[in-house]
């Protein structure tokens, strides 16, 4: 490995099996860890890129250009090893995401956490020790370089989703090592000595992903006993106890076999009424990540019973008031539910969204056709695996009802890192209520904690920051967005809401909203009250004069001044907003009240996101002062730290604000695009290509005029993106519904200007700082990489509270403080290059 022209193909491979295993990371742990421990476990594998960085500093041999290429061989090799035996690691380890939810006490369980962050931290960390060291070898290439870097890191994303769909996370992960692996064996062959029997290594690891795909699966699955009696267990499972299984973008999606228990076992239905006493036709439960669901129902029984079972669900409430509707679209279909009762009562066309394409074509138009009566392909029925909101904004089309039940509230889809909860927010809302005809309903089912709960956090008898309210929420948007498009109504007349506790968890209300956009008559009322009295629903709205455990629900949907009710809360009944798109998403009022009343530190700590990113951050932060800390050369580097403290801030300044930039214009590239496959292979794959191009650009650049192109390049960058913020979301809207080809052309167009001048900050940089020494680049590549991983959690705390639009502008300013680290650095004088 000691040719220059070797350094870019390894660079090249390094990047691209990095990738592929970060995203397929995301999508095991998703499974096996659950969703916040995926953002713990991917921060903790840039934080091992970074660590990678300070050992490549720290150690001599890898300042030494001639015994830095007597390793970079053997460095390759283990490389690909540990990525390709890591895999094998994370999926034999007994855990569940379910284990660190309901036994977090447990030593074992929090010990198979650790041993899992161990595992996935080593490939990144040796990836980033030999990218490290090439750059210090050879700074005055480093634009090609970081190409290189940045070339293979795009191809592994617009790849990942293609081998996650077709191969599975686990068999993509050796997939994407494969390149690694054949240049270390190379070097290793070509090394003196041949140690041929090493090179085996990585093609066993592989033959045993293809021969032996057991070792590839999952060791335990759950189940969470009865729906109305919730009891956690794991258990484990062996070949053949899963009857399908297949990877996808959406989930990991099985169906279990008899032999083993359900996810929810004696199932009835989420809504079933207690008094239902009649027949429960054959379910089959579909698993999302081992641990949401959907069902099909076997519709071969007596069609009586059927809707009978299907009408004493709170799920249908709004079928039951006398109102018939004729046009529905159904999002989160799923098994077909909702779809099936809206045939039930008569409809004539139903438009069944669902995000899976596993379940709308594979088992519900195939595995499952004969099982569900050939629901899906019903001539009634279109169905369509789609983005639920997305889909909505495209159609012209209208309809008698808009239906959601227990889609969420949240995007789950693995492939988005930010953790959205865009399908609810304000201006969705909106949206939902302008594809519906004049006498339209808009119906939405969603557990939130128990309306009784909720009051007594009102009235301050009960101690809890930020409760989990989606119904709420969207009952305060829907509020909103009906006065707004019908001015003068009495929302109070709009609304029905009824709810069924105790189910899933006994903290919860099961909710069901239907609104509509003209008053509901007094008949319409008075079914609803009696549905609920013979079902045994607990009537919000209107309460009928019956005693209920709170009347939250009635406040917000009555009340004279919906804002001072807001301002009054203890907590923010708003909902989520495209710029703010989190569920728990705090408005500035109640911050400043927080600050007012000495609770703003308990209200941060209340939330788990500022507390992982306090934890992740925190050990970025140390890790990159490390060297100061802990190294046996500590005097020699506090001079190094010395000399160099302005370009050091210079690479923390633009990992901070690249990870802004690019998460905040992202998100905009999401909803835009739709299918999360586009947001994840044109959004990221652009951005990475488009920045890897910039980085190839500054090879032309001649060394004296780095300083003054870092200035012209900011304030370019800083107009570029002012003018994205202001003007990308009137673009992305009005382009919402053109064919998907032009969609993908204008999201490239946005991107790539504003992508290819951040591109070009680091390679600068890195020769800037190889005029006065060599010695710091890895110290600068790690430091980069930490303040990439505060990058992330700043900004998703920081739009949490402010949004994603002055995130952004966060961002962009942080851009311009590189201009002043240039000049404090060219003080310095220059040098020429030193080993």
């Amino acid at each position: 490995m000691t040719p220059k022209q070797s350094a870019l193909p390894a660079i090249f491979a390094i990047s691209f099996g990095l990738l592929v295993f970060e995203i397929m990371l995301s999508a095991i742990f998703h499974v096996q860890l659950g969703a916040g421990n995926t953002v713990a476990a991917i921060a903790l594998a840039l934080v091992g890129l970074s660590g990678g960085g300070i050992a490549a500093y720290s150690l001599s041999a890898f300042r030494d250009a001639e015994r830095f290429g007597a390793l970079a061989g053997p460095l390759l090799f283990w490389f690909s090893v540990t990525l390709l035996s890591s895999v094998y690691v994370i999926m034999a380890i007994p855990l569940g995401h379910g284990d660190l939810i309901y036994e977090r006490t447990d030593p074992a369980i929090q010990l198979w956490r650790l041993v899992i962050y161990h595992v996935t931290v080593v490939p990144f960390f040796l990836g980033g020790l030999t990218l490290a060291a090439f750059f210090m070898r050879e700074p005055e290439r480093i634009g090609r370089l970081y190409f290189a870097d940045l070339l293979g890191a795009a191809l592994g994303c617009v790849v990942s989703p293609f081998l996650l769909s077709g191969l599975g996370a686990p068999l993509a992960v050796i997939v994407g090592a494969m390149p690694a692996a054949a240049l270390g064996v190379g070097a290793l062959l070509g090394a003196r000595g041949r140690r041929a029997a090493l090179t085996a290594l990585p093609l066993l690891l592989a033959t045993l992903g293809l021969l032996r795909p057991e070792l590839l699966s999952f060791s335990t699955l759950n189940t969470m006993g009865a729906v109305e009696a919730p009891r956690y267990r794991s258990f484990t499972i062996e070949s053949g106890d899963i009857a399908y299984e297949r990877w996808a973008l959406d989930a990991w999606t099985i169906i279990r076999a008899d032999s083993i228990p359900a996810q929810w076992e004696d199932f009835r239905g989420w809504g079933l009424s207690p008094r239902y006493e009649g027949p429960i036709p054959e379910t089959k439960l579909i698993n999302y990540n081992a641990r949401f669901s959907t069902y099909v129902t076997d519709r071969s029984g007596d069609p009586e019973a059927l809707r009978a079972w299907l009408d004493a669900d709170l799920s249908s409430v709004h079928h039951l008031i006398g109102r018939s509707y004729r046009s529905v679209l159904n999002i989160g279909a799923g098994g077909g539910r909702e779809t099936l009762a809206a045939l039930e009562h008569g409809a004539e066309r139903v438009v069944a969204v669902d995000i899976s394409e596993v379940v709308v074509e594979d088992l519900m138009k195939g595995r499952l056709l004969e099982w569900s009566g050939g629901l899906y392909v019903d001539p009634r029925v279109e169905a369509v695996a789609d983005e639920g909101r997305s889909y909505t904004e495209r159609t012209p089309e209208r309809f008698d009802l808009v239906e959601f039940s227990i889609v969420g509230g949240a995007n789950t889809e693995k492939m988005d890192l930010l953790r959205l909860d865009d399908l609810f927010t304000a201006e969705a809302i909106r949206t939902y209520l302008e594809r519906l005809n004049e006498d339209g309903v808009f119906s939405y089912v969603m557990y939130s904690t128990r309306s009784d709960l909720v009051e007594e956090i009102w009235e301050g008898r009960r101690r809890e920051l930020n409760p989990y309210v989606p119904a709420l929420r969207t009952l305060t948007g829907l509020r909103r967005a009906l006065e707004a498009k019908q001015p003068g109504i009495d929302f109070s007349d709009h609304v029905l809401i009824a709810a069924l506790s105790g189910l899933i968890s006994p903290h919860y209300d099961l909710v069901h909203i239907v609104a509509s956009r003209t008053p509901f008559t007094a008949d319409e009322r008075e079914r609803f009250l009696e549905t609920c009295r013979r079902l045994a629903f607990v009537p919000l709205h209107p309460q009928g004069g019956e005693e209920t455990h709170g009347n939250l629900y009635t406040r917000i949907a009555a009340a004279p001044d919906l804002g001072a009710l807001a301002s009054a809360a203890p907590f923010s009944i708003w909902p989520a907003t495209d710029d703010r798109p989190f569920q728990f998403a705090i408005d500035t009022e109640h911050l400043g009240r927080a600050l007012a009343e000495g609770r703003l530190f308990a209200l941060l700590a209340d939330n788990p996101l500022v507390t992982l990113g306090v934890g992740i951050g925190g050990l970025a932060l140390a890790l990159a002062l490390a060297p100061l800390l802990l190294s046996s050369r500590r005097r020699e580097n506090l001079r190094v730290f010395s000399a160099n403290r302005a370009m050091l801030l210079y690479f923390a300044c633009i990992g901070f604000a690249y990870m802004a930039v690019e998460i905040s214009a992202l998100l905009r590239l999401q909803f835009f695009l739709g299918r999360p496959i586009y947001g994840l292979s044109v959004g990221l794959f652009s951005f990475l290509l488009a920045s890897g191009l910039g980085s190839n650009l500054t090879n032309r650049l001649p060394d004296a005029r780095l300083r003054s192109a870092v200035t012209w390049i900011v304030l370019a960058l800083v107009a570029v993106g002012l003018l994205f913020a202001a003007g990308s979301t009137a673009l992305f809207t009005g382009a919402i519904g053109f064919p998907v080809v032009a969609r993908i052309a204008i999201a490239i167009a946005a991107i790539f200007p504003l992508a290819f001048l951040m591109g070009m900050l680091f390679p600068i940089g890195i020769r800037m700082l190889a005029h006065r020494s060599r010695d710091p680049i890895a110290w600068a590549w790690a430091t980069n990489g930490c303040f990439s991983v505060l990058g992330i959690f700043s900004t998703r705390i920081l739009a949490l509270f402010f949004g994603f639009n002055r995130v952004l502008i966060v961002g962009l300013a942080v851009y311009l403080l590189v201009i002043l680290c240039v000049q404090l650095a060219g003080r310095g004088g220059v040098r020429a290059y030193s080993t």
